[in-house]
């Protein structure tokens, strides 16, 4: 039985209603924070299903395996039941996936979102399996401070693989930036400038030398070898210096980005201990040393930028030579398109060293992409943990030094509560702040909180007198996120953004972070204390370093590879 949330009824004004389609890794839930009541509010009836293997859909198969006809026939099971016919709404995956269904089906209208043409286009040009792989990089995995909802790990899933999936959230944030955001920008690019060329070229260059065949064999034989050079053999080598151009930008591009994004993220701090100057030099240096390198491993490509002109040159050498002897035999209009038809041919092959090039780029994006997944021993792997037991109001702290599991450990509860009942929130230490208001930024928790359980959260965490200087108080943006905050405020915006949560379980990383020593222990004593900042029937777990003396409280003892708990 597939989750579906329905709610409204259908009017005189509108007798059609709306099917809502969610993307990847989202499920029924995405729809019902802000539009399902909104369109109910206005006379409409309104459906949002989690497809199979999302939100508390069950699924016959693991999630990697489900196809898009898949989702398409869930799609369909929910419509079949509907009278009059649904309006299917459809966001990212799920546009396509309602590109789909109304293939086969009559429906009034249809809405597509964003459509993830991208996805299934993808999956043709490569593996099937690598696709699956770049799903695994972001779930199940931790968004805005919380699980993302609907994504279970498969029982036949070996339960160390839980470290691959974050391998990606370990990475340093330049390196990070700079893999998903330039391989995310090939792949959006391979549509138009690869796909679309090579299948143009190749219709228009089998059509050119047929017809040139027609009037002599011998010139259509010159027109097709040439083609070939220009076509094939020019695309391989601009490929070659594409793959060769990337290499070097793996060996160079990550290790640039880091210093740049380390001067951002950290100018403040380096300013003072006075090596400001040395990470922007350090940048420079890393993109000079990548152009260098780029530039020698593109010089291929400009060989291949005049093989198109030479082939077209023989081609035309070959034409003008048959078409002397053809000019007693045939009539002028026939030597015309002898002359004039390879070079309309050629101009649609001058575009395919380009599409090679943007084909070969894509593929390594891919495999970038995948990389994020693998295990690399050269980095620090997260400990590998079990999940403990927790009951409701319980309060436990888990303690320990640096390194040992700490979060390791509250995502795997984490994640090992995500099915069937979703009932623990993971807030980072590290979550992010959005560049966009105060109130939205912990509505991210619980979209339907009002603005005065906002203000008692803040209240409650110290922020009031902050608030209050505030020139629009909740409604006052967070211009560029994190850094419109102190480090001290941030943590306390986070550990408000749990307070608004309505998780039976709270699973807490290091909340008083960068916290004064008596606010930090007074902080960490509520927290812990049944009844003072959470309500004593909510689970709330901590993560720290050290408890203040005097706390009375389950402790969970982690050392690397193992861990006690005691009273």
């Amino acid at each position: 039985m597939l989750e579906l949330i329905d709610k409204g009824q259908t009017s005189t004004e509108h007798p059609h209603p709306l099917l809502f389609v969610h993307g990847a890794f989202q499920g029924a839930w995405s729809w019902d924070v802000h539009l399902l009541d909104f369109f109910a509010e206005r006379g409409f009836r309104v459906l949002a299903l989690s497809l199979r293997g999302h939100g508390s859909s069950p699924a016959d198969k693991p999630l990697r395996l489900c196809s898009i006809s898949d989702f398409v026939d869930d799609v369909s099971s929910i419509a079949s039941t509907l009278a009059p016919q649904p309006i299917p709404i459809g966001h990212s995956m799920g546009g396509f996936v309602v590109q789909k269904y109304l293939e086969t089906n009559d429906t009034p209208a249809g809405v597509l979102l964003a459509s993830g043409l991208l996805i299934f286009l993808v999956s043709l040009l490569f593996h099937a399996s690598e696709m699956a792989d770049i799903y695994g990089v972001l779930g199940p995995g931790v968004v805005g401070g919380k699980p993302v909802p609907g994504y279970t790990e498969e029982e036949d899933v070996p339960p160390d693989s839980r470290t691959e999936t974050y391998a990606a959230l370990r990475l340093h944030g330049g390196e990070l930036v700079s893999r998903v955001g330039s391989s995310v920008d090939e792949l959006a690019d391979v549509l138009v400038r690869a796909v679309l060329p090579i299948a143009v070229a190749a219709v228009l260059s089998s059509a050119a030398v047929a017809v040139i065949a027609v009037i002599s064999p011998a010139a259509a034989a010159v027109l097709a070898g040439s083609l070939l050079l220009a076509g094939v053999f020019a695309p391989w080598l601009a490929a070659r210096a594409a793959k060769a151009t990337e290499v070097a930008a793996v060996e160079h591009h990550s290790a640039r980005d880091t210093a740049a994004m380390l001067a951002l993220e950290h100018a403040p701090e380096l300013r003072v201990g006075g090596r400001l100057d040395d990470v922007i030099a350090e940048s420079t240096r890393q993109q000079h040393v990548w152009g260098g390198a780029a530039d020698r491993a593109a010089a291929p490509a400009a060989f291949a930028a005049a093989v198109p002109t030479l082939a077209l040159g023989a081609s035309v050498f070959g034409a003008l030579i048959a078409g002397i002897s053809l000019a007693p035999l045939v009539a002028p209009t026939t030597l015309a398109i002898l002359m004039l038809l390879p070079l309309s041919a050629f101009e649609a092959t001058a575009a395919l060293p380009a599409a090679a090039t943007q084909l070969t780029r894509a593929r390594i994006a891919i495999r970038r992409l995948v990389e994020l997944t693998e295990p690399n021993p050269t980095r620090r792997q997260r400990p590998v943990v079990s999940p403990f037991e927790i009951r409701p109001g319980d309060r436990l702290a888990v303690i320990g030094p640096s390194g040992c599991g700490k979060t390791t450990l509250l995502m795997a509860v984490a994640s090992d509560r995500e099915a069937p009942d979703r009932d623990a929130g993971f807030f980072a230490e590290d979550a992010h702040l959005f560049d966009t208001t105060v109130r939205d930024n912990l509505l991210v928790a619980r979209g339907d909180a009002t603005d005065a359980e906002l203000s008692s959260a803040l209240a409650r965490v110290g922020l009031q007198p902050w608030l209050d200087g505030l020139p629009k108080g909740l409604s006052t943006v967070l211009q560029g996120g994190a850094a419109a905050v102190s480090a001290g405020q941030r943590r306390r915006l986070l550990l408000a953004r749990a307070l608004v949560s309505s998780f039976p379980i709270v699973l807490l990383d290091e909340p008083t972070e960068h916290l004064d020593a008596s606010d930090g222990e007074r902080i960490l004593t509520d927290l812990l204390t049944p009844g003072a900042l959470f309500p004593a029937n909510r689970a709330v777990v901590v993560a720290t370093h050290h408890l203040p003396d005097g706390i009375s409280c389950q402790v969970l003892s982690l050392r690397p590879g193992e861990y006690s708990r005691q009273t």
